[in-house]
């Protein structure tokens, strides 16, 4: 792994915070965030999806899906990233 210098205390401050290609257009209003979310959970299962059946992968999501619109802490959380709560079913 390469050595990564890491940023502590001033520089943080001085960067700033780092926010994703995909939260900005969610802020933009480029990307829903019900898109949003599908993005993030493309990205948390990738490295499983070749090792499950596409029913697995299925419910994996739907399970994913709903612990993040459903608890209220991440939902909280997702609300302050993008600036807007994910809709309601």
């Amino acid at each position: 792994m390469a050595d990564v210098p890491k940023r502590t205390g001033a520089a943080l401050r001085a960067v700033g915070p780092q926010i994703s290609p995909a939260l900005q257009q969610v802020r933009r209003g480029e990307l829903s965030v019900e898109e949003y979310i599908e993005q993030r959970l493309d990205a948390a299962m990738a490295h499983v999806d070749a090792r499950l059946s596409s029913e697995q992968r299925a419910r994996a999501r739907e399970v994913l899906r709903e612990h993040i619109m459903s608890d209220p802490l991440l939902s909280r959380q997702l609300a302050q990233l993008t600036g807007q709560p994910p809709a309601s079913d």
